[in-house]
């Protein structure tokens, strides 16, 4: 298995990677361009669909890891807006993949591909996170079944 699209975020310590918690709400079209965003076609080239997001992070430094808050925004082409698809808190735990429901189009014509997902995950520090770096995982998943 191979994750579609990593970023970095870090507390304390010299690493170059942002600082855990400084994602803001995106609020621009520019906004896709930044690392903690998923890039991917709507549908494979079976024209099967993405309808769910896989997220997961890993953390490397001397603390426990905690469980973090994360908010996911897909990007809507039409009304040029970014629109959050969890209307509560999602949990992300270290070491576990979490999937996260997601808006995906099929392909009108099996030569014509619908379109791309845009999705922005916005990390929220637990608080007293322990220094170190931590990096996470996103990936379009193509099944609602399962997991």
């Amino acid at each position: 298995m191979r994750f579609h699209d990593i970023f970095m975020r870090q507390v304390g310590g010299a690493s170059t990677d942002p600082l855990l918690g400084s994602d803001v709400v995106p609020t621009l079209l520019t906004d896709q361009h930044n690392d903690n965003v998923l890039n991917s076609a709507f549908s494979n080239m079976n024209g099967w669909a993405i309808s769910r997001l896989a997220v997961t992070y890993a953390y490397t430094g001397a603390g426990v890891a905690p469980n973090l808050t994360a908010d996911v925004f897909i990007w809507e082409d039409v009304t040029l807006k970014w629109y959050k698809l969890n209307a509560g808190p999602l949990t992300l735990k270290p070491g576990f993949v979490q999937f996260f429901d997601c808006i995906g189009l099929p392909q009108h014509h099996a030569e014509t591909p619908s379109g791309s997902l845009e999705a922005y995950v916005r990390v929220i520090p637990a608080g007293g996170d322990p220094v170190g770096i931590y990096t996470f995982a996103l990936a379009p998943v193509l099944t609602s079944i399962g997991v």
